[in-house]
């Protein structure tokens, strides 16, 4: 359960597990909506099992690949999913039998087959309903957002989904953990804290008893406790119901005009800064879009951990504990080798701004070095996948100072956000000057200032509404700069963002 830790307080996993869940569509679509099932943690229970209507061609999509390989035969396929430890039976069309199936999802599949639910990308389209008759757009398959769009529909049908199958819980719970308490005979609150300590010196919580004679002391057990924390509270799961069609594309689905007409991306220079839950959904999708080019990987994270493999997908097991930009490198060279990928090992820091003094000396220094330096400087777009507002800021401050848009993105929970930020305003003018500069980190460790929630349809979409829009931009495109992208709880909406009315004045001098 610990690969799951962070969707825990969001989903009934034991349930989740445990479910039959079938999925039917195109080549592609099959491998996205496998990946994020998977990620989830479908045919990984007892009795639990995902089911595959075989396609034309054995399964395989931008991510598919990634996780388990690129295999030419139905055989090879299979073993590689296996490996995977995921429960899996193969169907043919003619002989399914869906009321052996808890659940049916469907990505551009036949209209034959009764579903669920269905969903469709195409080109900047895409669409999830119920509807068996959805009108069909022209083909736009061929553009260099259709990946893109179809992780963005396969994150919405598998949201929805969850929220049908009544898997999601009324209320997140962000951690829930064992606590030791105890009654010392004193009224002195400091003596206590002074003399009592908890399991490895641990300090105590203390504070006055109800009857005023002694102190209660409190304490966190440790972290290493076998005790399966979850599963002794009871979190009362939603229960949702759906009719209808969602549309989820840059353009509307039924609406067809000249702006399909696109310029393949091309060649370019990327800075990806972080390769987490958002950057390892979002360098796969550029790296795929580019023929050639150079991508810049920048994330200080010492090692993947085992609790990050429920959403971010550059990773598996044989990753643990490896420095997440090194194998996020690695594994992209295998699938994208005319790409020149480089990895730093570091997070981004003020001092990068700049050149280094001459003395050699900089207060500001913190581990930076010449080569992100100059990767920042060489780039003609950054991608902040980022996990507090400070490091966007510094980001933000990089792009500005160097004449080059940034894609912003941020997710938590089943909450997302993805915007421009050039020429309509930087993070300052956007969120303020105390929020845009705000260091509370919220990440993935064990330990930390505030724990979240954490689930993989969150991550897929904000990571592919990122690559999106870095993909457009490379392409010439300002079809979308002004627009900020949100996504709650499986539904996604655009506003338009301008220049706040309260200023007039160069964003760079607001750092």
């Amino acid at each position: 359960m610990q690969q799951f830790l962070r969707q825990r307080g969001l989903l009934d996993q034991e349930l989740l597990m445990s479910k039959r869940i079938l999925i039917s569509g195109s080549t592609g679509g099959v491998g996205e909506l496998l990946v994020q099932l998977s990620q989830l943690g479908f045919g990984q229970g007892d009795g639990g099992c995902i089911g595959i209507v075989k396609p034309d061609s054995v399964p395989s999509s931008v991510f598919c690949n990634l996780m388990f390989g690129k295999s030419k035969t139905w055989d090879d396929f299979g073993k590689s999913i296996m490996k995977n430890k995921i429960s899996f039976e193969f169907n043919s069309q003619e002989h399914i039998d869906l009321d052996s199936w808890d659940f049916h999802l469907c990505l551009n599949g036949p209209v034959e087959l009764k579903s669920d639910l269905k969903g469709w990308a195409n080109g900047l389209r895409g669409i999830i309903s119920d509807n068996e008759s959805i009108a069909q757009t022209k083909d736009q398959s061929c553009h260099p957002v259709h990946s893109s769009m179809r992780t963005i529909v396969a994150a919405t049908l598998v949201h929805q989904s969850l929220k049908l199958m009544g898997l999601c819980k009324k209320i997140p719970v962000s951690d829930v953990w064992l606590t030791v308490t105890c009654r010392i005979e004193t009224i002195d609150l400091h003596f206590a804290r002074d003399h009592v300590r908890g399991v490895g010196g641990v300090l105590l919580d203390v504070s006055p008893s109800n009857d005023g004679l002694a102190t209660i002391a409190r304490y966190r057990m440790p972290l290493e406790s076998d005790v399966d924390t979850h599963s002794l509270i009871e979190v009362e799961n939603v229960e949702s119901s759906f009719s209808g069609t969602i549309d989820v594309g840059l353009r509307p689905w039924a609406d067809e005009s000249s702006e399909d007409e696109y310029n393949l991306p091309t060649e370019s220079t990327v800075s990806i800064l972080g390769v987490g839950g958002l950057g390892s959904w979002a360098a796969p999708l550029i790296c795929d879009a580019l023929s050639s080019g150079i991508i810049h990987i920048i994330d200080g994270d010492e090692e993947v951990a085992l609790h990050n493999l429920n959403r971010q997908v550059l990773y598996g097991l044989d990753d643990i504990d490896k420095p997440k930009a090194r194998v996020a490198r690695e594994n992209l060279e295998k699938h994208y080798p005319d790409l020149q990928i480089h990895s730093h090992e570091l997070f981004l820091a003020r001092c990068h701004l700049s050149e280094p003094a001459e003395d050699g000396f900089d207060l500001n220094d913190a581990g930076g070095d010449d080569e992100l330096r100059s990767a920042l400087r060489s780039s003609d777009i950054s991608l902040g996948c980022l996990d507090n507002m400070h490091a966007r800021t510094i980001l933000n401050e990089a792009a500005l100072l160097n004449k080059i848009p940034m894609i912003n993105g941020g997710g938590e929970s089943t909450q997302g956000v993805v915007e421009r930020l050039f020429d309509e305003g930087c993070m300052i003018c956007r969120y303020g000057a105390e929020a845009a500069n705000a260091t509370e980190v919220i990440s993935c460790t064990e330990e930390g200032v505030r724990p979240i929630t954490s689930i993989v349809t969150t991550t897929a979409w904000v990571g592919a509404m990122m690559a999106a829009l870095t993909i457009l931009e490379l392409s010439g495109s300002t079809l979308h700069s002004a627009m900020r992208y949100s996504w709650f709880d499986g539904n996604s909406d655009s506003t338009m963002v301008s220049k706040p009315p309260w200023y007039d004045e160069e964003c760079i001098r607001h750092f």
